[in-house]
């Protein structure tokens, strides 16, 4: 094995000696733990604990062994699901260590009068407010809610490529458009791949990505050249929540496409 892949696990909370049982037993196969201890030069007095380490961390499973030989035999997972579970545990961890500090040290923070400041930008003209979208699109990775009250076949070719790679990445992408926007043949090709509902009437649009970034629509884009509009653009949490909760109350009354 070489440094790279040793430092990997290493990165991924592995012990010296529970990468050595691990790489055992991906050669070994199923194997009893005193041929494991053998194997991979770890003490027969420290492998029972290893292992059990491994299986906590999901990079091996255990079963018993058969009525006659009641010996466990171990066997290790497969690498993609041990990462995958491993990642997830991680992931998991860090959320329970964030919603601490937040729970600890918010009464702190307010308690010391400092204001908040949140950055709002006002967007004047459509060529504006377009390189916005792209921007704001393109800085998504896991969810983005699309409010479109009135959308051109135009439109919808020009962002195609934007939510093509959105779906690539494997974010979430919902798209809330009026029905008198329709048909239109140019969104049947991205509905097979994302959901989509319609609504009798909309006021107003925008994109919200990732539950913390959001672009407010104000007016129109009609006809087939695109008239200026305006719009605003937050990093404002509280307002990006705002926006979600009030997407959801539309999308939970809409129709599919």
């Amino acid at each position: 094995m070489n440094s790279r892949v040793r430092d990997a696990f290493k990165g991924l909370g592995l012990t010296d000696y529970e990468i050595s049982v691990y790489m055992t037993l991906l050669h070994l196969g199923p194997s009893p733990a005193s041929e494991i201890s053998d194997d991979s030069n770890v003490p027969l007095s420290k492998i029972y604990e290893v292992l059990r380490k491994l299986e906590e961390k999901g990079f091996i499973q255990v079963r018993k062994g058969d009525m006659q030989h009641k010996t466990k035999i171990y066997s290790a997972l497969a690498p993609n699901e041990a990462v995958q579970f491993t990642l997830q545990n991680i992931e998991r961890e860090l959320k329970d260590f964030g919603q601490v500090v937040v729970d600890e040290l918010t009464p702190v923070y307010e308690k010391s009068g400092e204001p908040e400041y949140h950055q709002v930008t006002l967007i004047n003209g459509t060529a504006n407010l377009l390189e916005k979208a792209f921007e704001t699109l393109d800085n998504s990775r896991s969810t983005v809610l699309v409010t479109l009250p009135f959308i051109t076949e135009e439109l919808i070719t020009l962002f195609e490529p934007a939510m093509q790679m959105l779906i690539k990445r494997g974010v979430n992408l919902r798209v809330l458009i009026s029905k008198g926007s329709l048909p239109l043949s140019a969104l049947d090709r991205l509905a097979e791949r994302i959901q989509v509902r319609v609504r009798d009437a909309l006021f107003g649009g925008g994109i919200i990505s990732d539950s913390r970034e959001v672009l407010i629509i104000l007016g129109e884009i009609t006809g087939k050249d695109l008239q200026p509009t305006f719009g605003i653009w937050s990093e404002h949490v509280g307002l990006s929540r705002f926006a979600e909760e009030y997407f959801e109350f539309l999308w939970s009354s809409a129709e599919s496409y």
